[in-house]
């Protein structure tokens, strides 16, 4: 899985900030690293939200056999605005495996079992 940091140019972010990121998003998406083959953040100020949530955290994941999943979030830190996308990056995977199960499921239907072919119990 690549994983690409993007900060808005007006955000005063150094080497630290990237790295921390990048961790982070290791971290949270290790579990379905396998999925995905390349993740993108952005971090912007977002000028047209209140005062109480001036930062937006985006999150594009490319998957493996899927569309690509696009989430954000906004919060008063990076950390929260990080976590918040990636929780909701986290829901919006688990509908689409579910989605795709039903649709394997949905074709795939077991042989049925003749009930005559069971055995009697002694």
């Amino acid at each position: 899985m690549q994983i690409h940091i993007i900060i808005d140019s007006s955000s005063s972010a150094g080497p630290l900030l990237h790295a921390q990121v990048s961790g982070r998003v290791t971290e949270a998406l290790a579990e379905v690293a396998d999925k995905i083959t390349h993740a993108e953040v952005h971090l912007s100020d977002d000028e047209s939200a209140t005062a109480g949530s001036p930062l937006c955290c985006l999150i594009e994941a490319r998957l493996r056999g899927h569309q690509p999943m696009l989430v954000a979030h906004q919060a008063a830190n990076v950390d929260s605005a990080v976590t918040g996308a990636l929780g909701n990056l986290l829901q919006v995977m688990e509908c689409a495996f579910a989605r795709s199960r039903n649709q394997l499921n949905r074709y795939y239907q077991p042989p049925q079992r003749d009930p005559q072919l069971q055995p009697s119990a002694p």
